[in-house]
């Protein structure tokens, strides 16, 4: 898994796609990737990341909502989200930083 500084609560997604574009795949050209607002509601910005057309990575960056401010709630869902990694049915951790998954 990579490690970031960068912290992106309120960045754009262009600067959320240069991001994942610098850590994970800075050798092929950026203009092959590009980026989609996928938020629910729980309170997390989600990014869809694709590379020319197929989907290569899904980041979430921490919102405001109990789901991710309460350290006993945020523990149980890094917990839970854990377990269904170890069971294939979660995808896994590429890039990690303070304010994003």
């Amino acid at each position: 898994m990579a490690l970031s500084d960068a912290k992106l609560v309120g960045a754009t997604a262009e600067r959320i796609l240069q991001t994942v574009h610098g850590a994970l795949f800075a050798s092929d050209p950026l203009d092959s990737f590009g980026i989609k607002d996928s938020s629910g509601r729980s309170g997390a910005a989600g990014y869809l990341v694709s590379r020319n057309g197929t989907a290569v990575a899904m980041l979430k960056v921490t919102g405001g909502s109990v789901l991710h401010t309460h350290p006993a709630t945020a523990k149980r869902m890094a917990a839970a989200t854990e377990v269904l990694r170890e069971v294939n049915n979660a995808p896994a951790l590429l890039l990690s930083g303070p304010t994003f998954t």
